[in-house]
């Protein structure tokens, strides 16, 4: 049985709401991902802060989905770490 994926949590960033992945055990991967403000948040300067924390002796990392479809196009981002990977894509779920 797939463990459970919600997106309760949204954040307004750049003009844009996003949805918050949770998930004990969910791919891509196997990963946990956390809708916490420790791993997800927006600062003070409106820059989108995603972590991978160490909680309980289990790694949680983040994802953030838009809520609306954004359209094919050119994107810039500034991502600011040199040891994790970061992927945008765009995707039609399943029915």
């Amino acid at each position: 049985m797939a463990a459970q994926v919600t997106y309760d949590r949204t954040v307004q960033f750049s003009g844009f709401t996003w949805r918050v992945k949770a998930s004990p055990s969910a791919g891509p991967g196997p990963n946990a991902f956390s809708d916490s403000v420790r791993v997800v948040r927006v600062d003070q300067r409106g820059r989108l802060r995603l972590r991978i924390v160490r909680i309980d002796g289990v790694w949680w990392c983040a994802e953030v989905v838009s809520a609306d479809s954004l359209g094919y196009g050119t994107y810039r981002t500034k991502n600011r770490s040199t040891t994790v990977v970061v992927d945008r894509f765009e995707f039609v779920p399943a029915p």
